[in-house]
């Protein structure tokens, strides 16, 4: 059997076995565990016919997901470019790289009192709040990609007469570029908690918008079924960027 196909299988049993867990609580009547997963398929198939406090399921989650992948584009195309400017230029370092470690040091929730009270509730400040999440990330990921490029490689690069952008081209983005698809793929969750978090607090749509209003009017399985939900939509992104890296760097992990 293809190793492939045995780690897939793997991936469904580990699935069945906590799906047989969850039903074995539920029916052992353990505190916190009384709701099933029939109730929970049952009330999400409401929720998507009927809809939740004017909003359908489906609306709510695909609000939820254009915020954050443009949000993580956004970060990535503006983390990327600071990143090369400090990995490839000492001074660019020394002026951004201090800003750069302060917003990743810093949880970007903190600054989520200060982003409402410049941008309001709207759309706006949830995208500043994510930009500041993954922005950070990717360009000191991108840097650091950048910087470990091998000088031999630059440097026979200028011997065969490579100028600036044919030696970007050809050598630095290519070989700095598994780093950055990592750092790419990081930033992503710490973008995806960081639209949670706001939707939560400061938010009147989206899908953790519907768990919090669940949570407060007590429907457990609207929340276990929204937690589902934003859990399989991050393991779909992090498998395609995980294919994506296997596509575009293909020697990346081999020895």
């Amino acid at each position: 059997m293809p190793t492939s196909l045995k780690l897939l299988c793997y991936n469904a049993l580990s699935i069945l076995v906590l799906l047989a867990v969850w039903w074995s609580l539920t029916h052992a009547g353990k505190p916190g565990a009384s709701v099933s997963p029939h109730a929970v398929w049952a009330r999400l198939s409401d929720v998507a016919t009927n809809g939740y406090m004017g909003a359908s399921i489906g609306e709510s989650a695909g609000i939820s997901a254009v915020r954050v992948v443009t949000g993580w584009l956004l970060s990535g195309l503006i983390g990327v470019v600071l990143g090369l400017i400090i990995g490839l230029n000492p001074y660019g370092r020394a002026i951004v790289d201090p800003w750069l470690n302060y917003g990743r040091c810093v949880p970007p929730l903190g600054y989520l009192s200060l982003v409402v009270l410049w941008f309001g509730v709207g759309s706006a400040s949830k995208l500043v709040l994510l930009l500041l999440s993954g922005v950070p990330l990717v360009a000191v990921g991108t840097a650091a990609a950048v910087a470990a490029v091998r000088r031999e490689r630059i440097e026979g690069a200028c011997s065969m007469g490579f100028g600036p952008l044919g030696r970007l081209r050809f050598i630095i983005l290519p070989s700095a570029l598994p780093g950055i698809l990592v750092s790419l793929r990081i930033a992503f969750g710490a973008v995806f908690a960081a639209l949670v978090g706001a939707e939560m607090v400061a938010s009147s749509s989206g899908i953790a918008w519907m768990t919090i209003t669940a949570v407060n009017r007590g429907d457990m399985a609207l929340v276990i079924g929204c937690i589902l939900i934003m859990g399989v939509f991050a393991l779909f992104v992090d498998a395609c960027l995980q294919r994506l890296t296997r596509v575009l760097v293909p020697w990346a992990g081999r020895a």
